[in-house]
Order: structure tokens, then sequence, then C-alpha cells
């Protein structure tokens, strides 16, 4: 059974996507894609890891119907508010 990698300290991590956290991160990067790109194509896969830094990044991989895909950053703050920080078509 190989041993999983070793984590990085200050480099991502896997997050659950039934964290509240996580959830709400998710919500305001999936906005970002409506805003930014509008479309009727519904989320089809989404995958998130978080990194600690002065505060929360989570990066989300989401991928729409029809194939579009996207690398977004949402930075929570100490303070608790989230901005998207980092916004990518990757597909």
């Amino acid at each position: 059974m190989p041993m999983p990698a070793p984590a990085i300290t200050g480099g991502y991590g896997t997050a659950d996507l039934n964290n509240e956290g996580v959830k709400a991160a998710q919500a305001i990067a999936v906005n970002a894609i409506y805003t930014r790109n509008p479309t009727r194509a519904l989320v089809e896969k989404a995958s998130a890891e978080t990194q600690v830094v002065a505060g929360l990044n989570y990066r989300f991989t989401i991928t729409m119907t029809g194939g579009a895909a996207y690398r977004i950053v949402v930075f929570r703050s100490l303070q608790g508010v989230m901005s998207v920080t980092s916004y990518e078509k990757i597909a």
C-alpha cells in the first residue's frame, strides 16, 4: 500500500467539500464564474484545497457542464471576509 505524500508546510492540502467554510467559499467561486462568464451551465465536478496563510486560501478546480473548467482561489481573511483573489479559465 503506497504511503500518502507528505504535507508541504505552507502548501495546499485537500479539503472536504462538505465543510461549511468550503461550501461558502465554493458558492463565491461559482458566483464569480456566472458573473464573469454568463452561462446556463451547471457545476459538473469540483475539487477543493486549502492553504493556511494570514487567513485561509481555498483553491477550487470547477468543471461546468459543457466542459469549461476554472481554477479559482477564494481568500478568507482573519476577520472572515471572503473574496476571489485568482480566477483562471483552464479549459
